[in-house]
């Protein structure tokens, strides 16, 4: 995809720095396409995409929130939210600009999002200290299985803990 080499790069640059969500998006982080409003879904709140992805992703079952960067307008990625449908084509009620917009995130199951989102009061998991002490080891420098459990069950996003990649591929 053009420009996903470009947050692929940063994502790495980032990463070599110990940046948690810069590891995991490289590792299971993924490139989507970016594709116009569907017909029936509405705009956003401007500058709320983590409510929106995460209001959206919780009303229709269809869909699945997904957690990245994105740029568009600006050369630098910046953090930004957005849901998939089934095909794994991009519904961003927050930019009106998705033609231009490149995409790069991890898609999670909506209940742990709602899960925070009731806890603490906050949208985004990428910035909450909360969600990343459930996520990420600090004593052995990996994710929990809390983490794999977040991750959503979407055809195109099906990824096994490690030690059960084996399996996965028998």
């Amino acid at each position: 995809m053009e420009n996903a080499n470009g947050i692929s790069a940063y994502l790495k640059a980032a990463a070599r720095f110990g940046n948690v969500p810069a590891v995991l998006m490289t590792r299971h982080g993924k490139p989507y396409m970016p594709s116009m409003l569907p017909t029936g879904i509405s705009r956003g709140k401007p500058q709320s995409c983590f409510m929106n992805a995460t209001l959206l992703a919780a009303e229709r079952s269809d869909l699945t929130y997904v957690e990245g960067l994105a740029f568009s307008e600006y050369p630098v990625p910046v953090s930004h939210a957005w849901c998939i449908d089934r095909d794994g084509h991009v519904i961003d009620t927050t930019w009106p600009f998705v033609e231009t917009a490149r995409y790069f995130g991890i898609a999670l199951k909506t209940a742990p999002v709602l899960a925070l989102v009731r806890e603490k009061g906050v949208y985004g998991l990428f910035d909450s200290p909360v969600f990343w002490s459930q996520a990420w080891d600090l004593k052995n420098k990996a994710p929990t299985t809390f983490w794999f459990d977040a991750l959503a069950d979407h055809p195109s996003e099906r990824i096994a803990p490690p030690g059960d990649q084996e399996k996965a591929s028998a």
